[in-house]
């Protein structure tokens, strides 16, 4: 890396190597840190790659931290054990200390001297061999100030290792774990590293059994691969990948082409462009969870952000209206005695069509009944997997956010539109502490013979909130005009869901628009939305 980005300090006897990222000097914004064992040899050997992918916006930019060891096997092994062969060292067991070193000494100076983000969730840890295993037991011993933990060829077959991973639960709010190895670890060892690679394939399966989704936990098997350091140096990029997904998969922000829309008519240097909505930026994500990708617009307001942060209205089916919400936005907070503004997130896909119909389905729903059929009587598109859209939301989007924009957390609503509706009521019952406030426009809850009824049943008798958080507004609308099941079940459901009004939940409102229907009730519902999410749903501007 350029020497201006480089940097060498000594900590307590321990020399510190840091890498700043590109943008670094000529910017303000803070970056997640990830700390590397041995000096930092994993990166030195790939320094140059992970520079370029730096430069490219290929990987998020991120703060690298090298840490020396003088003796790895007293400060990565876990505890005490016998050397392995006569003449060798035995192992110190100093792990412990040598992790809480880094979390309380090194890390606070690190986040005093450079602009890090120095929350946990943003902090990384990343090894090798007996790196990787004083790696995990960070993941186990400081989740209060690392959530990112590479282990690359980790030295899994440790004694006693496996037990304690099968004993030990793993904290698993807001992990994230990448582990890597090679098909030929082990194959000439004798002894108990001979189980290199069955320790490493038995502990992931561990941690998957400990409740771990898809995506917080991924193993990748490198073919023909033994356990040196070209190998695992090879996967020091991916494992950056993994860890920092919600950037490492992004791909270049989408550019108009003017050339597309040349006026056949006019002179050749002249060009028409498509209309885009100031300030919005549009980029594609690929999620690790769902293995899909989606389009995601981010509409940040023009004013400075409040100490606490902007605001932020999440809202599904991005493609079908997100461009109104956010001019509404623009209209309604412009004068100082407008609206307060907040940001809009829109997830939809990428396609050109207002609604993506087989995507709906699969990502906003739960599983049909196998009996259920359309109205037509052909069977239901690919459905049910709104649990791990959920996954998506909470673990991928909503942290990216967090970090890329000044977006606060105490303030987050969702809206959903149709199926939408459906999921935004299923996100209230299933996960209330993720959004403070809830718009179910035309709400489909005649999906899976009206099961949100008995959800709701389910919900009330069921302690679901965390008394850490608020209770959550709710807000149903729909047009007058639309069939008269969608009128029955909203009013139904309303008044059900009024019951838990002042315990389980604050505000709970109802808002049937006259004159309209399924799809043009759409546009006078965002005012009322943006008013009920400001908490003044009485003033009508």
């Amino acid at each position: 890396m350029l020497a201006e980005l480089t940097h060498s300090i000594e900590i307590g006897g321990r020399r510190l190597t840091i890498w700043l990222p590109p943008s670094y000097p000529r910017s303000n914004k803070r970056y997640p840190a990830v700390y590397i064992h041995d000096g930092g040899q994993l990166m030195l050997s790939s320094c140059n790659f992970v520079q370029m992918l730096f430069r490219e916006g290929r990987l998020e930019e991120l703060i690298l931290v090298g840490i020396s060891t003088a003796c790895r096997t007293d400060d990565y092994s876990p505890w005490p054990a016998e050397a392995l062969k006569e003449g060798r060292p035995s192992f110190g067991g100093h792990g412990p200390a040598y992790v809480d070193e880094i979390a309380d000494r090194i890390k606070p100076y690190v986040d005093a001297h450079y602009r890090t983000a120095p929350e946990p969730e943003h902090t990384g840890m990343i090894g090798g061999s007996l790196g990787g295993l004083v790696t995990a037991l960070a993941a186990y011993r400081r989740p209060d100030t690392f959530r990112r933990f590479g282990m690359l060829s980790p030295s899994f077959w440790f004694e006693g290792f496996r037990t304690f991973a099968e004993q030990s639960p793993l904290p698993s709010q807001d992990i994230r774990l990448y582990i890597s190895a090679g098909s030929l670890e082990g194959i000439y060892k004798e002894g108990i590293q001979k189980h290199a690679l069955s320790s490493i394939r038995d502990t992931a399966d561990r941690w998957r059994r400990q409740a771990l989704h898809s995506g917080q936990l991924k193993l990748h098997i490198e073919d023909e691969a033994t356990h040196d350091l070209v190998f695992m140096a090879r996967q020091f990029p991916e494992a950056l990948r993994e860890l920092y997904p919600a950037a490492a998969l992004l791909e270049e922000p989408l550019q108009v082409r003017s050339s597309e829309f040349q006026d056949q008519n006019a002179d050749s240097s002249r060009h028409h462009q498509r209309y885009a909505v100031p300030r919005t930026e549009v980029f594609d994500f690929s999620s690790a969870i769902t293995g899909r990708k989606y389009r995601i617009s981010v509409y940040p307001p023009s004013m400075p952000p409040p100490e606490e942060g902007f605001p932020v209205l999440y809202t599904v089916d991005m493609n079908a209206y997100f461009g109104s919400i956010a001019e509404a936005m623009t209209l309604q907070t412009r004068h100082p005695k407008g609206l307060k503004p907040a940001m809009i997130v829109g997830i939809g896909y990428p396609s050109d069509e207002p609604f993506v119909m087989d995507r709906r389905f699969l990502d906003l729903t739960i599983p049909a009944n196998p009996e259920d059929l359309r109205p037509d009587g052909t069977p239901w598109p690919a459905n049910g997997e709104a649990e791990t859209f959920l996954d998506f939301f909470e673990n991928e989007i909503m942290p990216m956010i967090s970090r890329r924009y000044p977006a606060g957390s105490g303030k987050r609503s969702l809206f959903g539109h149709s199926l939408g509706g459906f999921f935004c009521l299923y996100t209230l019952m299933t996960r209330p502490y993720l959004f403070q406030t809830y718009i179910a426009g035309s709400p489909s809850i005649w999906w899976k013979d009206h099961v949100l009824f008995s959800m709701l049943e389910d919900w009330k008798c069921a302690e679901n909130r965390p008394s850490a958080y608020p209770a959550p507004s709710v807000l149903i609308a729909i047009g007058s005009l639309e069939k008269g099941m969608m009128l029955q079940d909203a009013q139904q459901i309303y008044e059900q869901i009024k019951l838990l009004e002042g315990r389980e939940l604050d505000r709970v409102s109802y808002h049937l628009f006259a004159e309209e229907g399924h799809v043009s009730v759409l546009h006078p519902l965002i005012s009322r939305m943006l008013l009920f999410i400001s908490g003044n749903a009485q003033r009508i501007t």
